[in-house]
């Protein structure tokens, strides 16, 4: 509820100042995007540190684990592929969700947008289609891991259609 607060106590003061609310709104798109990819970068450091500390650092996916967690044959992949299933498409998707999260909280309430959107996660679990983003981000539901799977085209336009829709329906509203 942060962005909601702040508008109606602190934010109304940078609005003023700055004389635009468009600019106001922006920078919340931003701190949004930002603070997920922080989140993200934060995740990495911690999984870098903690291989550090056990001696072993390799950025090739570990054959036996993935066979044996999730029945998938990664010697098919190359590392870009894996970069992409793994790091970028989940990023891009928490970006997208996270910016729809912040237009509902105006739209709505910060409550009602975050069941609505816990909703809609759970809902991409049981349904495979490059419409849910929350199965985007499944490597299981990628069309590198399943045939019939989510194009990486499919959920790249996805994401930019939720980003761009969150941000310019919350800059009308």
């Amino acid at each position: 509820d942060y962005p909601v607060v702040n508008l109606e106590k602190y934010g109304i003061q940078t609005i003023i100042r700055a004389k635009s609310r468009a600019l106001w709104w922006f920078s919340k798109c931003i701190w949004v995007a930002a603070s997920v990819a922080l989140y993200y970068a934060v995740g990495i450091l911690i999984i870098l540190g903690a291989c550090m500390l056990m001696g072993k650092i390799s950025f090739i996916a570990d054959q036996e684990w993935n066979m044996v967690m999730n029945e998938l044959d990664v010697s098919l992949f190359a590392n870009k592929q894996l970069w992409l299933i793994c790091i970028c498409i989940p990023l891009m998707s928490s970006i997208a969700l996270s910016l729809l999260q912040l237009t509902g909280s105006f739209v709505l309430s910060p409550v009602y947008s975050f069941l609505l959107l816990l909703s809609y996660i759970v809902i991409s679990v049981y349904y495979n289609h490059s419409c849910f983003m929350g199965a985007n981000s499944m490597i299981l539901r990628n069309e590198f891991a399943m045939a019939g799977g989510n194009t990486l085209s499919g959920i790249v336009i996805t994401n930019i259609i939720v980003m761009c829709a969150a941000v310019f329906g919350g800059y009308i509203y």
